[in-house]
């Protein structure tokens, strides 16, 4: 029975309508939302030569280094630093050329891959049976 104003529709045709419909809603909202996440922050001032004076100081203080030591400080780091490195490195000489020892190798051979003089390495040895 087919009264007058009554429309009907198949299902796929009704489902298109319903996206349709959704999707006008949706949108607006989706567009608001997208543009509320994407507002850009407030710039940051240039900060003024006070606080970049400040901030040296403290980087200064924490790191120990005053005005009037600080190239003494540094050099000083430094030559402990290059000490504390020539220590190790000679160090691992040494225990390169007691296992190259232990394994045979020729006195020459030792000398020449560790860099030890073969003196070094004489007195190396007396220094190992004690």
């Amino acid at each position: 029975d087919h009264s007058m104003g009554a429309v009907h529709m198949s299902l796929p045709e009704l489902l298109l309508v319903c996206a349709a419909a959704l999707t006008l809603v949706s949108l607006p909202i989706l567009l608001v939302l997208s543009l509320r996440q994407s507002t850009f922050p407030e710039p940051v001032p240039p900060m003024e030569e006070t606080d970049i004076e400040r901030i040296a100081a403290m980087l200064s203080e924490r790191l120990g280094i005053t005005d009037k030591a600080s190239i003494h400080n540094l050099t000083t780091r430094i030559e402990e630093m290059r000490a504390d490195f020539d220590w190790l490195v000679s160090d691992r000489m040494i225990e390169q050329a007691i296992e190259m020892a232990r394994l045979g190798q020729p006195m020459g051979a030792i000398s020449q891959n560790t860099g030890i003089s073969e003196d070094e390495l004489i007195a190396i040895q007396r220094l190992r049976r004690h």
